[in-house]
């Protein structure tokens, strides 16, 4: 009986949009959004717009697990990996190549901007300088209650354009 509880209440915190299983955590408790699909495409096209590989600055297992305990996060985890083309710095050099992504982990901290940690078996990547439309797309899901938290309350006041 416990064990079936167990997967009840697990149940409740995750939302499943197409083959993406979908977590998202704000002051420690399970978040759920309208529409899983647009949210989780939304997601994808934040961690995309990422122009800058920032790996050797915030990546590594050991952020994963951090970002993972902290009390506000959206986890993405796709069920066959993905290949994306992601910004890559090599020999100094910063260059896009395809590589395959697994999951997809974004910090919600307030009074900062969130970090985008990425993971494919064993291998974790940041990424950071993303579009800030990308951004505002994703803070302004009405389930995350960012409208008054710094520094995401601005995007609230700002005009998307394209509308």
């Amino acid at each position: 009986m416990k064990l079936i509880l167990l997967f009840f209440v697990c149940g409740l915190s995750t939302a499943w949009a197409g083959d993406v299983p979908l977590r998202i955590v704000r002051h420690n408790k399970p978040v759920r959004v309208e529409d899983a699909a647009r949210f989780t495409t939304n997601v994808i096209n934040f961690f995309e717009s990422a122009s800058v590989d920032a790996t050797a600055n915030g990546g590594g297992e050991p952020r994963w697990r951090e970002v993972l305990a902290s009390d506000s996060y959206i986890h993405l985890t796709f069920t066959t990996p993905r290949t994306f083309r992601l910004p890559v710095m090599a020999q100094g050099v910063q260059r896009r190549e395809e590589r395959p992504v697994s999951e997809i982990l974004v910090s919600l901290p307030e009074g900062r901007y969130p970090a985008i940690q990425l993971r494919s078996g064993t291998n974790y990547m940041a990424v950071t300088k993303w579009q800030p439309i990308a951004l505002q797309r994703l803070v302004r899901e009405p389930a995350l209650e960012l409208s008054r938290v710094k520094p995401y309350d601005h995007f609230y006041k700002l005009e998307e354009s394209g509308r």
